[in-house]
């Protein structure tokens, strides 16, 4: 019943403040509730080629599962791509950690040593808004000479998921993520302001070729 699984852990970024500002709000305005709740049941209706995917949110953990397959990583990395994308989009920052292992989920009972190195990964390694891919998973990827890596990015010695992949370029997806930068750069918390550098970076990194042709990023 203990079956190999690709697994990636995801951290929401001050998910404490987003609970407590909706709590504090007029009644009906818990505009994070509403955002992470939509989001949730949209990406959890997507369907991908060969792709049988399992997703679990509580708190500020997010648990995405499949079963083993090196032909269907190519799908699995999309997925998490799009999906922290989308919750950028709605001013909402991750980072976790992606790796594979012994897993079992079902009926809200898990059990898995997958979810163990992931969660490792997510919370010594990954440190910025970047979800970080193991060494191990990556080595097996990189043994098959026919594997789609383009949803992979480098990141120093890291490897992490492209959530700019195949981004469409507009100036209201980059105004957006600009806005949840600033405010995350401005933030008396140190921890907090260097998350909001790194995104900035990378993001002037992907978008380099088109300063001219959409809004300059903030620097």
């Amino acid at each position: 019943m203990l079956n190999y699984h690709f697994l990636a852990f995801i951290d929401i970024l001050g998910y404490s403040n987003m609970v407590k500002a909706d709590l504090e709000g007029p009644t009906g305005e818990e505009k994070h509730f509403h955002k992470l709740l939509k989001l949730h049941q949209e990406t959890s209706k997507l369907t991908y080629d060969n792709l049988d995917f399992s997703l679990t949110q509580f708190s500020d953990s997010i648990i995405i599962s499949a079963p083993f397959n090196l032909e269907t990583f190519h799908n699995f990395s999309k997925l998490i791509a799009e999906y922290q994308f989308k919750l950028l989009l709605n001013g909402i920052p991750v980072r976790g950690g992606i790796t594979f292992g012994k897993h079992f989920h079902k009926d809200g009972f898990l059990f898995s040593s997958a979810l163990i190195d992931a969660y490792n990964i997510e919370s010594k390694l990954a440190r910025f808004p970047r979800i970080v891919i193991s060494e191990d998973l990556y080595e097996l990827l990189t043994s098959s000479n026919q594997m789609n890596m383009e949803y992979i990015a480098f990141d120093n010695n890291y490897k992490i998921i492209d959530f700019l992949h195949n981004v469409e370029l507009n100036p209201e997806y980059l105004e957006s993520i600009n806005r949840l930068i600033i405010k995350m750069e401005n933030n008396k918390n140190e921890t907090v302001s260097e998350k909001g550098l790194w995104l900035k970076e990378y993001m002037n990194y992907k978008f380099s070729d088109y300063e001219n042709k959409y809004i300059r990023f903030h620097k």
